[in-house]
C-alpha cells in the first residue's frame, strides 16, 4: 500500500502538505494516512473528524497521523 496525505484549510497547509508527501515518500515508511488538519471554523473540524472516521472504516490497516492547527489546539481529541 502507499501512503496519503489530506489537506484541509489555507495555502500554508496545502505547501505543508507537500513537505510531508515528500519527507513520506523518503522515509520508507508505507500505509500512513496523514491529516494536515485546519481549526479555523467548526466547520473545518467537523469535516476533519468525519474524513477520519472514514478513512478508518475504508482503510483498517493504514496507521493514521493528524497534524495541524487542529492537533496543536486540542492534541487530546485526535489521539486515539
Amino acid at each position: 500500500m502507499s501512503n496519503q496525505v489530506v489537506t484541509f484549510g489555507c495555502r500554508l497547509n496545502i505547501s505543508e502538505s507537500e513537505i510531508i508527501k515528500k519527507q513520506l515518500s523518503e522515509s520508507g515508511l508505507n500505509d500512513y494516512v496523514v491529516f494536515n488538519s485546519c481549526s479555523v471554523t467548526k466547520e473545518a473540524e467537523r469535516k476533519l473528524r468525519q474524513s477520519i472516521r472514514k478513512n478508518r472504516k475504508l482503510h483498517p490497516d493504514k496507521k493514521i497521523i493528524v497534524t495541524g492547527c487542529a492537533a496543536q489546539i486540542n492534541p487530546e481529541k485526535y489521539n486515539s
